[in-house]
C-alpha cells in the first residue's frame, strides 16, 4: 500500500475515534461492496425478527 494511502485511513481513523469517544467505538472502514453486504445482514436479521414478532401476534390473537 501507498504511505499516503495508510496516512489517509490513520487519519480517518483517528477522526472516527474522536467523534465516537463517548458513545460506541464499533465502526470499520471498509469498501463499498463490503459495507453493503453487511448493512444487508443487518436487514435480514431485522426482518426475521418481525416475522416472528407478527406470527407471535397471531399466536395470541387465536
Amino acid at each position: 500500500m501507498k504511505k499516503d494511502l495508510i496516512d489517509k485511513i490513520n487519519k480517518a481513523s483517528n477522526l472516527i475515534n474522536q467523534k465516537q469517544r463517548y458513545g460506541r467505538g464499533n465502526y470499520m472502514i471498509v469498501s463499498p461492496i463490503i459495507a453493503e453486504q453487511i448493512k444487508n445482514i443487518n436487514l435480514l436479521e431485522e426482518r426475521k425478527n418481525k416475522i416472528k414478532q407478527i406470527f407471535k401476534r397471531i399466536k395470541n390473537n387465536i
